[in-house]
């Protein structure tokens, strides 16, 4: 739909209104198509053109040929881009949402069904692995070996521990043993806590400890002369503490 001179009908140049199929209209029935275009209303479309109320603009319904620079205000108005109102824009703004909350509910509803999927896929083949280890006690690995490597083996035997307990999707643990969850590096571990390192009175005690084990289980008597040639270098660094301690 537009308003123009630059057609047969137009005279005097005064313009005229063409439908959407580039037809004349009346200019009672062109004026109303174009405010309904518009959205204004009379008392919108006097106020737009200087008149002091919409009875001033009521005769163009009538006999009265709309004079030029109203038509060509109404041909300026047509051209520009559609006006999107406040109460329009909020009706969009909350049928986005709430078709991107239908999408996101559906999406994490074929997401949990898949995880579950995973779960009991992954508790059968940890079920599978439980029935061959009866057969195969000292040699899991290496029987499996084939079709499974090591690490593998023992993640579904810790998944099916944890799962007998609870349910998979309760505990990260279990979603990360089946892969579903990334497993964090091994740097990444160590930069979330602080490593404590050992003090020497914790590190003499562990030596102490282990040295009077095995003085129990073999005494001193019944060790051989180099055995003991051994320990004394051994105990040097630790002599040294002691006479620096007197």
């Amino acid at each position: 739909m537009k308003i123009t001179c630059h057609h047969c009908k137009s005279e005097n140049g005064i313009p005229v209104i063409l439908d959407d199929e580039g037809s004349p209209m009346s200019y009672k029935n062109g004026l109303t198509a174009t405010l309904k275009k518009l959205c204004w209303s009379r008392k919108d479309f006097a106020s737009r053109l200087g008149y002091k109320s919409k009875r001033s603009v009521d005769k163009f319904w009538q006999e009265a040929i709309p004079p030029a620079h109203v038509l060509n205000v109404l041909s300026v108005e047509l051209r520009k881009p559609p006006r999107i109102e406040q109460g329009n824009i909020d009706s969009i703004q909350l049928k986005a949402i709430a078709d991107a909350h239908k999408q996101a509910r559906g999406a994490t509803h074929e997401a949990r069904l898949k995880i579950k999927d995973a779960v009991d896929a992954n508790r059968l083949c940890a079920e599978l692995i439980g029935k061959v280890e009866e057969f195969h006690k000292g040699d899991l690995l290496g029987y499996l070996l084939p079709v499974l490597h090591g690490q593998e083996v023992k993640d579904y035997r810790s998944f099916l521990d944890a799962n007998r307990k609870r349910d998979a999707l309760q505990e990260k643990r279990q979603l990360h043993l089946m892969g579903v969850l990334d497993q964090r590096s091994n740097t990444e571990q160590r930069h979330d806590r602080q490593i404590r390192k050992p003090s020497t009175l914790s590190y003499l005690l562990k030596i102490s400890r282990k040295l009077e084990k095995k003085i129990k289980a073999r005494p001193v008597s019944e060790w051989t002369e180099s055995e003991k040639d051994q320990i004394k270098s051994t105990l040097l660094p630790i002599n040294e503490i002691s006479k620096a301690l007197d």
